[in-house]
């Protein structure tokens, strides 16, 4: 799963998967996180749960001081 970019090793994963720049190896995303960055930073979430920074948290209503998204389970600090 690795390409060559300019001389230098890169890893490409399935969008269920992130990559780790140290070990240059895949790795699968850990639930409630349907995609991520890292294994403890989500990018989406599973049914059910919601995008809060780089983590999914359960549940309908977003924490205090953050709105959800009109039309995705994300929740903004700012108004939509």
């Amino acid at each position: 799963m690795n390409s060559s970019n300019f001389g230098q090793c890169e890893t490409s994963c399935k969008g269920s998967e992130y990559a780790d720049d140290n070990t240059l190896s895949c790795y699968e995303c850990q639930d409630p996180c349907l995609s991520c960055i890292s294994a403890t930073k989500c990018k989406t979430c599973i049914e059910g749960y919601l995008l809060y920074g780089n983590e999914c948290i359960q549940g309908s209503d977003c924490p205090l001081g953050s709105f959800l998204h009109p039309t995705l389970p994300i929740c903004e600090n700012v108004c939509p």
